[in-house]
């Protein structure tokens, strides 16, 4: 009888063990999940100014007056700021040892983790749809939300203007204020792209070539010893049945 009890204690402190470990590590998951983040009521009267939203080449004396209402604003896409921990989280993934180590998110995981709540992204989808602008997609990180609409509807919504530019003989288009938000998504909301047809500008340096006659040229061992890519050649990789994508100016479907 004493063995029998002494057995039926051990199993009921394993019961509690495993009970415990479940509540923990549950525990653990409901602590990782991603929090909503916007808790004020909606309010379109009530709206804040996003600083850094406009584009430096939209300079007054480029300037060439308002864009027509309905010229169209396609695919814009506003972006949010990830939950908080995530620094920490992308350096503990580099980190050999750590328990985070290597471990890479799929989108939906990130999204769990560190993007908008199903619930904040009803929020803001539905902000956007009462202002008539056309949500065309809802990454699957929930870090972003694409949407179209007129000019007309945009500048309604975000409480600004647009115009055309004309910047080194090429003429565009962009926001002339501070594009702005409900302010109940202020803590959330990180800035917008696609609100400009401004294109980001290579900052490359184009080399010296070298030659005979003092111009400069190079060779593809010249390139080895510059990169000091010629230890990967002596190992057997020569970038054999690699593929490299060069990307050039296009519209790009971010749902791919």
């Amino acid at each position: 009888m004493t063995v029998r009890m002494l057995r039926g204690n051990r199993f009921m402190h394993l019961r509690k063990l495993a009970a415990c470990c479940f509540l923990t590590t549950l525990a653990g998951a409901l602590t990782a999940a991603a929090q909503d983040r916007i808790a004020q009521p909606v309010d379109g009267t009530r709206m804040t100014a996003l600083k850094g939203q406009v584009h430096p080449r939209a300079l007054p004396e480029n300037d060439r007056g308002p864009v027509s209402p309905t010229m169209p604003i396609r695919r814009a896409s506003l972006l949010f700021k990830p939950a908080a921990g995530i620094d920490a989280f992308l350096a503990e993934q580099q980190v050999p040892g750590s328990p985070n180590y290597h471990k890479w998110l799929s989108p939906e995981q990130f999204g769990e983790r560190f993007g908008l709540t199903n619930n904040d992204i009803a929020k803001v989808t539905n902000w956007l749809q009462s202002q008539g602008l056309k949500i065309d997609n809802v990454a699957r990180g929930r870090h972003w939300i694409t949407f179209s609409g007129t000019a007309e509807q945009a500048a309604r919504t975000f409480h600004t203007s647009f115009h055309h530019y004309l910047v080194n003989g090429e003429s565009h288009f962009a926001n002339v204020d501070a594009p702005s938000v409900p302010t109940a998504f202020e803590d959330v909301v990180g800035g917008f792209i696609g609100l400009d047809d401004f294109k980001p500008v290579s900052q490359i340096v184009r080399p010296a070539y070298t030659s005979s006659k003092g111009k400069h040229s190079l060779v593809p061992d010249d390139l080895a010893a510059i990169y000091n890519i010629a230890p990967l050649y002596a190992a057997g990789i020569d970038g054999d049945g690699q593929n490299i994508a060069i990307i050039g100016d296009s519209s790009l479907d971010l749902s791919d």
